[in-house]
């Protein structure tokens, strides 16, 4: 899932709140299916991106460290 910008209205697949031209939304490119920040499927992808940032995070200190020696 990605977090983009509207190109057109839409509702939301979860919610079916409306999802208006310029607003920020979390697109699931393999269902082909829009959400709105406020979803439940959107703050999991949030907690996935999150996850994700902080392991690759832990990696890059790990790889640093050990490339010292």
């Amino acid at each position: 899932m990605n977090t983009i910008i509207a190109k057109f209205n839409s509702t939301c697949a979860e919610t079916g709140t409306v999802l208006k031209k310029g607003d920020t939304i979390i697109y699931d490119s393999i269902s082909k299916k829009a959400y709105c920040l406020t979803s439940t499927a959107a703050k999991k992808a949030q907690d996935e991106a999150e996850c994700r940032s902080t392991a690759n995070y832990i990696e890059a200190q790990e790889e640093a460290f050990y490339n010292r020696y």
